[in-house]
């Protein structure tokens, strides 16, 4: 009886840990989206300035960081933003074909899906799902930027610091 008490108890301890996203003993530390790219590197791809990186989202399964993106001469204004999601990662990345994303290759990187809809650059790093989002709006004709190129070049960065 007193085994089963002993028993029940870890259970219900680990249990309790798992269900409050507490992090496992020796669990990796999970990498932080507003230090996966620099500011100077976005500024330096898109030739305009950018602002600081702020976290807009950060749960046990994703986290997010926002960059605002000065207009060039070629390009309105955006936002570029950098999604890690850690729990769920490989089903999502496997799903992607079904929901509008196209397979492609991210030169210097490998396979990967896009959506010129959403401006998302999707690849899976091991265990996370790296997204690079460039969201920059034409106000004439309401239409969405392509930054692809530019994301290629950061999404080569950024999974080498996931």
């Amino acid at each position: 009886m007193r085994k089963i008490i002993v028993v029940l108890v870890i259970t219900l301890t680990a249990g309790a840990g798992l269900m409050t996203g507490a992090p496992a003993a020796g669990a990796a530390k999970k990498p932080d989206p507003c230090k996966v790219l620099k500011t100077s590197e976005i500024a330096s791809t898109f030739a305009t300035t950018v602002g600081k990186g702020t976290k807009s989202l950060t749960t046990p399964v994703t986290t997010i960081c926002k960059w605002e993106v000065s207009a060039s001469p070629t390009r309105p204004d955006g936002e570029l933003s950098v999604h890690l999601m850690f729990i769920g990662a490989k089903a999502a990345y496997d799903a992607l074909k079904n929901f509008g994303y196209d397979e492609t290759t991210v030169p210097g990187v490998g396979k990967g899906y896009y959506a010129t809809v959403t401006g998302s650059l999707l690849v899976l790093k091991g265990k996370t799902l790296v997204t690079v989002q460039g969201v920059f709006i034409d106000t004439q004709t309401f239409s969405h930027v392509d930054v692809r190129p530019q994301l290629d070049e950061l999404m080569k960065i950024a999974v080498t610091r996931v």
